[in-house]
């Protein structure tokens, strides 16, 4: 292997090569010294999924690869850099995260075509929305249907090329390939017209719901799956909490545009975006951190600053008149005023904690109400909506990473089996035998659950061959945890999730991108229960051993999540350890 220079490192920490061959020069830099390499994308992983060992490692950022070319205009095809965002991220910073730069947009106003879905948001890169198998809603489309070709750099720093089905090099390989291929440098996409779609939200109990939900199978409303499967983009947003259980049913359908199409834009936090949020993420901050004042304080005043951006911007926008502008002006100050009286809610901690069980419901019910007690509206009427699909389908683009940030889990089962899923984790709730530890076992946020049609994919969580239980795709239970709260979720909340399927004999895989339980040597079961789920499983790590025999990308957090401890390195690798 030919050596390579050291690779220049931004501000940041990590390195922005502006090309393919820089990232080549960057993985053999890597391979010859010992190092392990990952990629960051937009930073919506678990942080252990796109660092390395320590600080001699190398992080790469894509952030100078976003480039868009168009590969055949009459086929509709597009070569896309990997480092190119899907939408929007407000988290980078703006020359690269745009909605300008961004490849659905560009998709959209430079050509007219579009990609038949999304994830709930589009703040990820290409590449690492494709490398952790991230999905959209629905049964019916994927963005993989529009992947032609993949390319990556292996840890030898060679360039690898990914199509059709079938192989070593097919797509199933590499879709996904966890970063552990090699680094993805660019993506064939095959795209199709621009469409538009039309849909509703309703807020409703779990037994008014359009599909049956809860109750015996003699309920004459089709089931779950049938819901999913008819409805061509949906999701449910679970809210289980005791005193307070209810579901926001949000559904939609493509349809054809029409000549002077105006949008009806979604309203996930009513009218008022940021009074909604601001007040929705103040309670879940002093829920979630009872008996912490110094940190609701520190919480709440860097809420209030965020806050004060964002109305200034609207502001700026003109999307506020001046009235309303001065009263907006109110609620920064009462986000500090509140993180300022944290001591006084410290001393009231345990009779918060008694109160959650009337506090919860409470709030949910102010600011989640049930159609039929919504203001002005009539009864059983849901919130309608039509939009371009770009930015339509990904309906929680609107929810601020700061004020409302979570961790997820994300438990994908066959379809057939969802029932079975709702059934024992709502039973595993009501067993619960006190109100507080109910509410220990749900947590204060929700969940969300979605659908996945079947895929090939090698690793992929609803990989199927087409005649076993995963063929007519996956139902996925989103369990959220909200990431301010002062506990951490993997030390109990997640764990009860994995513990509960695995000892109900409920077969499900994870998604790659969200948090999963560690393994090791004196506890290889989780690892051990992975494999078993995927029956391209070994094919798989013989391909990912070929293509990086030094273990460039193999960090430790993958060798404990995959079991693979024994997975040796090159002599440079070892002798710079020592």
């Amino acid at each position: 292997m030919q050596a390579s220079p050291s690779p220049e490192r931004g501000a940041d920490g990590r390195v922005h090569p502006a090309d393919e061959r820089a990232v080549a020069e960057a993985v053999r830099f890597a391979a010859a010294s010992g190092r392990r390499l990952r990629v960051r994308g937009a930073g919506h992983a678990p942080s252990g999924t796109v660092a390395g060992d320590g600080p001699e490692d190398l992080v790469l950022s894509l952030d100078r690869m976003r480039a868009l070319r168009v590969v055949d205009e009459a086929e509709l095809l597009v070569q896309a850099d990997a480092g190119i965002h899907l939408g929007r991220d407000p988290s980078a910073p703006p020359d690269e995260g745009s909605l300008a730069g961004s490849l659905l947009h560009r998709l959209a106003e430079e050509h007219g075509w579009t990609l038949g879905s999304t994830g709930g948001i589009t703040h990820q890169t290409l590449g690492g929305f494709l490398a952790t198998a991230s999905a959209g809603g629905s049964l019916r489309h994927s963005l993989l249907d529009h992947v032609v070709e993949v390319r990556l750099i292996d840890g030898r720093g060679a360039v690898q090329v990914f199509s059709g089905g079938e192989g070593e090099r097919g797509l199933p390989a590499v879709l996904p390939s966890l970063g552990l291929l090699g680094v993805i440098t660019a993506v064939t996409l095959r795209c199709e017209p621009l469409f538009t779609i039309a849909g509703q939200e309703a807020i409703v109990d779990v037994t008014d719901t359009p599909f049956r939900f809860v109750g015996s199978d003699d309920d004459r409303r089709r089931s779950l799956a049938e819901f999913l499967a008819a409805a061509e983009y949906a999701r449910i947003e679970w809210w289980p909490q005791r005193g307070a259980e209810r579901l926001i049913v949000w559904q939609a359908q493509r349809t054809d545009v029409q000549p002077g199409f105006r949008p009806t834009r979604y309203e996930e936090f009513t009218r008022y975006p940021v009074l909604g949020e601001a007040l929705f993420s103040m309670l879940f901050v002093i829920f979630g951190n009872l008996g912490h004042p110094r940190r609701v304080r520190e919480l709440l005043r860097r809420n209030a600053d965020h806050v004060g951006i964002a109305l200034d911007r609207l502001g700026t926008a003109g999307r506020l008149t001046p009235r309303r502008r001065s009263l907006a002006r109110l609620l920064p100050a009462l986000l500090r005023a509140v993180g300022a009286s944290a001591p006084l809610l410290a001393l009231l901690a345990p009779l918060l904690r008694a109160s959650l069980p009337r506090l919860v419901p409470a709030a949910l019910d102010r600011v989640l109400p049930l159609d039929e007690h919504k203001p002005g509206m009539r009864r059983g009427e849901p919130q309608s909506f039509r939009d371009w699909s770009w930015q339509g389908l990904p309906m929680d683009n609107q929810a601020s990473d700061v004020l409302l940030g979570c961790r997820f889990t994300e438990l994908w089962v066959p379809l057939p089996r969802g029932a079975e899923l709702v059934a024992a984790v709502r039973s595993y709730f009501a067993a619960a035998p006190t109100a507080r530890e109910a509410y220990h076992r749900t947590g204060l946020f929700a969940y969300e659950l979605y659908g996945a049609p079947a895929a090939t994919g090698w690793l992929h969580p609803a990989h199927s061959d087409g005649e076993d239980e995963w063929r007519d795709g996956a139902l996925r239970l989103d369990v959220y945890w909200f990431a301010d709260n002062a506990e951490d979720p993997l030390e109990r909340f997640f764990p009860q999730f994995w513990e509960l399927l695995r000892e109900r004999g409920i077969p499900f895989r994870l998604h790659w991108g969200k948090e999963m339980p560690r393994s090791s040597p004196a506890d290889p079961r989780w690892a051990r229960l992975l494999a078993a789920r995927y029956p391209e499983w070994h094919r798989f790590l013989t391909l990912r051993a070929e293509l990086d025999p030094d273990g460039v990308f193999l960090t430790r957090y993958w060798r404990d999540r995959l079991g693979l401890w024994d997975a040796q390195s090159s002599p440079a690798a070892r002798n710079s350890r020592s």
